[in-house]
């Protein structure tokens, strides 16, 4: 996993398993500023109570508990994940995020983070090309 987003470049893991034919969980690594390191947990599934797919994630930089609502495109080629989160800008209060999904193929995917801004439009905050090895 790569990032080439606000000018970074970082080299992480990724390791994906199917969890009972429910769920993709997954669990990231990717280095930080000064010797430290992330690690997130996450997972996208279908829930057959919302009829509609679901997802969640943790991170060892956060306490927050990040869950939200996926929508696929009608090719199949595109997830994205919409979050409610808390605010990045300083402001006390949340903000929504969103991730984009793409699947290149079976071995290169994209996610793009953003975040919404206090005028409503949604900033790029991180680009992750994911490489399967």
């Amino acid at each position: 996993m790569s990032s080439d987003g606000l000018d970074n470049f970082a080299v992480g893991t990724e390791t994906v398993q199917n969890l009972g034919g429910l769920w993709a969980v997954g669990e990231s690594i990717m280095p930080l500023s000064r010797g430290q390191s992330m690690t997130s947990i996450w997972g996208i599934g279908y829930d057959v109570a919302e009829n509609g797919y679901r997802c969640f994630m943790v991170a060892s930089t956060s306490s927050h508990f990040w869950k939200g609502m996926v929508t696929l495109s009608e090719d199949g080629n595109t997830m994205t994940l919409d979050f409610l989160g808390p605010s990045s800008d300083g402001e006390n209060g949340t903000a929504n995020y969103r991730d984009v999904i793409e699947f290149l193929d079976d071995n290169h995917r994209i996610l793009t983070w953003f975040g919404e801004t206090s005028s409503g439009f949604f900033k790029k905050l991180m680009k992750v090309h994911y490489y399967r090895v």
